[in-house]
């Protein structure tokens, strides 16, 4: 019997910045993507400029909810936002978006980042 990860919301605190060792961390909401956007990725990959459109798809369709991120005093609670601001604007580190990159394409790193292991609250939107 294969043993898959759980393919719902979780609660992913990262580890970017010393975050995880904070009192109230920033968390966002992560699903991991299925079979089928691995296989795209890996399409993707060997395009053009086709690697960099697919990452920003992923963050959007994978992360929602972001908790607790600042960016110069306005919450930033949307991924649409948080590539905006460390891609576009250079307001956030790009170490926030490759870290929740790699959660989303690598279980361990996923692994390390949850929350309890619990699933993200029934009703979250993002």
């Amino acid at each position: 019997m294969l043993n898959l990860p759980r393919l719902d919301w979780q609660v992913y605190t990262p580890a970017f910045a010393g975050n995880r060792d904070d009192p109230d961390p920033m968390t966002v909401d992560i699903k991991l993507p299925s079979y089928g956007d691995v296989l795209r990725r890996r399409a993707a990959a060997s395009e053009k400029d086709g690697l960099g459109e697919y990452n920003r798809r992923q963050l959007l369709m994978h992360t929602r909810n972001y908790r607790n991120l600042v960016v110069a005093g306005e919450k930033v609670t949307t991924a649409e936002e948080v590539w905006r601001l460390s891609v576009d604007e250079d307001a956030i580190s790009y170490e926030l978006v490759i870290e929740l990159l790699e959660a989303l394409n690598n279980r361990e790193s996923l692994e390390a980042g949850l929350k309890n292991g619990s699933p993200s609250p029934s009703g979250s939107t993002g």
